[in-house]
């Protein structure tokens, strides 16, 4: 039987800050997989620009969509990783920066030498998929539906106040077609009269496609079929402009560790009982966790778990409880022992226009690695002609929970990428799939 005997924990908050925004130090001394800071992300994209100048006569400037590290390939990582502390300090990685942009209408792909300050190489990309979308553009594009008349006469038709309409940008996905060279948004549009919560009152029926490279609207739709925009009755969601009857209140807790906290921070470094890893930052895919390695008492040596993890982290969890466990057989001497556990929590909270993506990696002195995610947020909604479930005759894709609104059902997925380098390089994974065997001879297996 396990119990918690006692639980504490400590909070630390990792801001962009401590992560990449120090001064610019040595390239050589430097981590290989340390991140850009600030001050470097600014010398790549004047490096950048002094080759494409902005122009106010073409109307052809140069956009970034993505700067971060180019990093070195695993085999330079791990001989880097090999030399002792001396000889590393007197040998260095180069240090890349990979440049996507927008140019002419083309994509460029830019590799940039941080020593030399110059650009290695420059070419068009041909390739699958289309460079991050930038804020910019985004809001250029965003802003193209309110001089569309088409658009305004379907806002008209609703008796909308203009001034209260909003259009929030998604992308359409990327099924295989490899002649498909559009890059496209399409655009849903919210009613954000009298409530904080405009993801709850969409302006249901209409569709609004932009192709960004010639940043026109190509495609319209309005199917609406008279369906009114969701109340905006009881969509307050903010705990300080809640009314009575509230919750039930809750007692706080104090957060105490005398010996201070578990884990060290040396620059990029976390060190946390036997484990070990470089925490570093990339604008696409958030922190990134890599090096992973934990100490194995018994061989003396540090094995590595993850060369490389990509995780999103928002702070560090350290957690204590005691284990008791109790083992009773007949004839023996009953044993009752207690142990003390402990874990570190990578944790992430994302937010995704209205989810809140919670992801934890927690990190076990024996070696093991748990994966959690949650997810919370405001529900994706549609809005609908039906006020009642009775009135529902056919499959209508998600539950109505208010008049006009349904929780439309979907998916999440979450991509991960991971290298396991489990006990060396030399691994494999291997996948067994247990089948269910019936006995007929009354044997025991």
């Amino acid at each position: 039987m396990a119990s918690s005997s006692s639980i504490t924990k400590l909070m630390l908050f990792l801001l962009f800050t401590l992560l990449s925004c120090s001064a610019i130090p040595s390239y050589q001394h430097q981590h290989p997989l340390d991140p850009l800071t600030p001050s470097v992300l600014n010398l790549v994209t004047s490096i950048v620009l002094k080759k494409h100048p902005h122009t106010t006569s073409t109307g052809q400037n140069l956009t970034f969509q993505y700067v971060g590290l180019d990093e070195p390939d695993k085999t330079s990582i791990l001989s880097w990783l090999s030399l002792n502390p001396e000889n590393k300090t007197k040998t260095f990685l180069s240090r890349l920066a990979l440049v996507f942009a927008r140019y002419k209408k083309q994509t460029l792909e830019i590799i940039v030498d941080l020593l030399t300050r110059s650009i290695v190489t420059s070419n068009v990309y041909n390739g699958h998929g289309y460079p991050t979308l930038n804020i910019e553009e985004q809001d250029r594009a965003g802003k193209l539906p309110f001089d569309y008349k088409p658009f305004l006469e379907s806002v008209r038709k609703r008796g909308l106040n203009l001034s209260n309409v909003t259009c929030s940008s998604y992308t359409v996905g990327w099924f295989g077609d490899l002649n498909k060279s559009a890059r496209n948004l399409k655009f849903q549009c919210y009613y954000a009269n009298e409530t904080p919560n405009l993801f709850v009152r969409p302006l249901e029926g209409i569709t609004i496609t932009v192709d960004l490279k010639e940043m026109k609207i190509v495609e319209y739709f309005d199917k609406s079929n008279n369906i009114s925009v969701p109340k905006a009755e009881d969509t307050e969601y903010r705990t300080s402009n809640q009314k009575p009857p509230f919750g039930p209140k809750l007692n706080g807790f104090g957060i105490k560790q005398p010996d201070g906290p578990g884990f060290k921070i040396d620059g990029h470094i976390i060190s946390w009982a036997n484990w070990v890893f470089h925490v570093g930052f990339d604008v696409r895919v958030g922190p990134i966790i890599s090096l992973a390695s934990i100490y194995d008492l018994e061989k003396m040596v540090s094995q590595s778990k993850f060369l490389m993890l990509f995780v999103f982290l928002k702070n560090m969890l350290e957690i204590f409880c005691g284990v008791i466990q109790k083992t009773a057989v007949p004839g023996i001497e009953e044993i009752l022992e207690s142990r003390p556990d402990a874990s570190l929590i990578v944790r992430t909270i994302s937010t995704v226009a209205n989810y809140d993506y919670i992801i934890d990696w927690e990190f076990k002195p024996s070696g093991s690695i748990k994966f959690g995610i949650g997810l919370t947020g405001i529900l994706a909604i549609k809005g609908t002609a039906y006020t009642h479930k009775d009135q529902i005759k056919e499959d209508a894709h998600g539950t109505l929970f208010s008049d006009h609104t349904l929780a439309i059902y979907h998916d999440h997925y979450s991509t991960y990428h991971l290298d396991l380098d489990l006990d060396g390089v030399s691994n494999s994974f291997v996948k067994s799939n247990l089948e269910t065997v019936k006995v007929t001879d009354n044997s025991s297996p």
